[in-house]
């Protein structure tokens, strides 16, 4: 089976997207005997990971009008989406800011692409009634969860809670957007006897308090910095299906997740 990508990756962690997609090539590519191909000509499979071109290409987003094209020089390969946000899901603005900015455009954009598709895998059952909601009609589709790196494919060893220590938590999320609630992973870090660690990305605007701040981390280096905490703390609110969750499940680090969504007040709705 020959594949062609149209997202773009690089060698080094650059989000959820990213790392799902580098750890899907290398096991097709090994365990399957998958050819990755550079021209759609060739390609029985055309495979998007969303509508972004990814990293290395600077994350332009395709347009629909893209995909006809990409589509029309092979017609015999099946387009194949890997659905992942809308802007109206994951990142809320106003109603205004919405729809006469380039949110309600980028959301009708990403639709039209997932409507025209010969098959849609969403990430979770939560993930695809969002995308039903907002106009998602195709019926050639399966959730299909994430999954990790081999990396993470063994229960780690971990610290043994006790009266005599403190308790470590581990955060990881390379975005830094509202709904990732780093102000939560902040507010853990105040409570006495709590020590907190970030792996990714940590936002200008939210004092990181007593976090301690890692950076953004290869998978062996985050193994490392696991194998020294208690749980895994991800409160953030709306995700789709957080790639450090399930990294975190696999390594048996138990986690500590918020089921809640994120509702800005009724004035930031306004602006």
């Amino acid at each position: 089976m020959k594949i062609y990508l149209t997202y773009k990756t690089v060698d080094k962690p650059w989000g959820g997207a990213n790392n799902f997609l580098r750890s899907l090539k290398k096991e097709l590519a090994e365990r399957h005997k998958v050819e990755f191909v550079d021209n759609t000509a060739d390609a029985d499979i055309i495979f998007m990971n969303q509508v972004s071109s990814g990293p290395e290409n600077n994350s332009v987003p395709y347009t629909l009008s893209d995909i006809k094209k990409l589509k029309a020089k092979n017609a015999k390969a099946r387009l194949i989406v890997r659905a992942v946000n809308l802007k109206s899901h994951g990142y809320p603005t106003g109603l205004l800011k919405y729809y006469l900015g380039d949110g309600w455009r980028a959301d009708r954009n990403i639709l039209g692409i997932l409507n025209i598709a010969d098959f849609v895998i969403f990430q979770s059952e939560y993930q695809k009634s969002f995308f039903k909601k907002a106009g998602y009609r195709g019926s050639s589709c399966a959730v299909i969860h994430n999954g990790a790196s081999r990396v993470f494919d063994s229960a780690l060893p971990r610290p043994a809670i006790n009266n005599d220590s403190d308790l470590v938590v581990l955060s990881s999320s390379v975005a830094k957007r509202g709904s990732k609630r780093h102000d939560l992973v902040a507010a853990l870090s105040k409570l006495p006897r709590v020590r907190v660690f970030h792996a990714g990305g940590w936002p200008e605007n939210v004092p990181s308090e007593k976090v301690t701040l890692s950076g953004v981390l290869d998978h062996e280096a985050l193994k490392t910095l696991m194998v020294q905490c208690h749980y895994l703390f991800h409160p953030a609110s709306k995700d789709p299906c957080p790639n450090s969750l399930i990294e975190g499940l696999c390594s048996g680090l138990p986690v500590l997740f918020n089921p809640g969504e994120y509702k800005p007040v009724l004035i930031g709705w306004l602006l």
